[in-house]
């Protein structure tokens, strides 16, 4: 058993595998930092996984959880660039990031060829991968990261969320304007994007994932909240496995 961990900027999500099942990954659960804290010792103690491979963009929370890793005696792994993967990263530089590496996999691993990944969650990132070699991607503040900068750079305005897709361009007041400036500003950025993807590469399958992309799902072939797991596990039986 193996326990898929990713570390990002504003949670920390956690399944498990069997590297020789085809079968789904099992007790899948995402915490917000530092909620995890509570939870996350017992559930790998009962689960008792022999090793753990990690994605981590959030580096101040890594120490923590090794030492729980450590404690538990769970053998560590990391994502990184390596040439024995499935995919050829050699067209980008090498400080691609260990999530963007393991959607790449998941994505290349799972869907039909080419592959278009965006990734919504503190940055919304995007990923494009033809005939199993990365062509590169973007990198594009996510929606909360934009409501928390203007509500940061403009003294008068309110920090505020967004709990569903607003139905009309315009607003009729400061919330529904900024709330819908924010929305559309991404719906319209990234459909422009796609399209353009799309006409570049024929056939491109584009899967959305992250938190954020549950109001998107219109711009996608498919929404995975798996992704992440899925190219996980693609490192550990390519990188790992004998």
């Amino acid at each position: 058993m193996v326990a898929a961990l990713d570390i990002g900027n504003s949670t920390l999500g956690l399944c498990f595998f069997d590297p020789y099942s085809d079968h789904d990954f099992f007790a899948p659960q995402t915490w917000p930092h530092p909620e995890w804290q509570n939870f996350l010792p017992d559930l790998l103690d009962r689960q008792a996984p022999q090793a753990a491979m990690i994605s981590c963009v959030a580096s101040s929370w890594l120490p923590e959880i090794l030492t729980i890793l450590k404690k538990l005696q769970i053998m560590t792994h990391f994502v990184a660039l390596d040439p024995s993967l499935g995919v050829d990263f050699s067209l980008y530089s090498k400080e691609l990031g260990p999530d963007r590496i393991a959607t790449a996999l998941g994505a290349a691993s799972s869907y039909p060829n080419p592959q278009c990944v965006v990734d919504m969650g503190t940055a919304t990132t995007l990923s494009l991968i033809d005939h199993h070699h990365y062509q590169g991607g973007l990198i594009m503040p996510g929606i909360g990261t934009m409501f928390s900068s203007l509500y940061t750079a403009a003294q008068e305005l309110p920090l505020l969320d967004l709990s569903h897709p607003p139905e009309a361009i315009l607003g009729h007041n400061t919330q529904q304007n900024i709330q819908q400036g924010i929305f559309h500003l991404a719906q319209f950025g990234l459909s422009g994007i796609i399209q353009e993807l799309r006409q570049a590469y024929p056939g491109l399958f584009v899967v959305g994932t992250g938190g954020w992309s549950r109001f998107f799902g219109h711009l996608y072939d498919f929404v995975d909240q798996k992704l992440i797991f899925k190219g996980l596990k693609t490192f550990y039986l390519e990188t790992l496995v004998l």
